[in-house]
């Protein structure tokens, strides 16, 4: 089973049926330290077969044309900063639902938590140590988004 194919299928279903934006795979950085620059933050847990975390980070702006789309809201309308969050936090959350069905067709359980969103201009995030480590570059027209998945197998 490849997880990096189903983590790609799921949140390119996303954006094919609910968020009218043209997003297209990244190029993978080797580079770490060359990696975009990240302000905002959706994660969620995840335990059972699999223990961890998904996450997905991106800019202010990506964030806000996300925000934008998936809400129809207006070109140019403010964006709320809980609207941000909760945007974000909810497209983490669809992800892993998708992760989550994509694993149950290889009978892997999986379940997952409530997704958390965080913004600002300084945070770490730390995850598992001794994980495996799925990182995957997408593009938005308005900037680059991660999408992560830190795990450890624990059957």
């Amino acid at each position: 089973m490849d997880i990096t194919a189903l983590l790609k299928a799921s949140l390119q279903d996303i954006f094919m049926t609910m968020i009218p934006l043209e997003l297209t795979e990244g190029t993978q950085s080797v580079d770490l330290s060359a990696a975009a620059v990240f302000h905002v933050s959706g994660m969620i847990g995840v335990s059972g077969h699999y223990q961890g975390m998904l996450a997905l980070h991106c800019s202010n702006e990506v964030a806000e044309a996300i925000t934008i789309a998936f809400l129809m809201l207006e070109e140019g309308e403010q964006v709320e900063s809980s609207d941000l969050k909760d945007a974000i936090g909810e497209l983490v959350n669809m992800v892993a639902g998708g992760l989550k069905g994509g694993f149950a067709t290889h009978d892997i359980d999986i379940s997952i938590a409530v997704p958390t969103t965080i913004a600002g201009r300084a945070y770490t995030i730390n995850c598992l140590s001794n994980a495996s480590w799925v990182n995957i570059p997408f593009r938005l027209e308005s900037g680059d988004l991660t999408l992560e998945f830190k795990y450890r197998e624990t059957a």
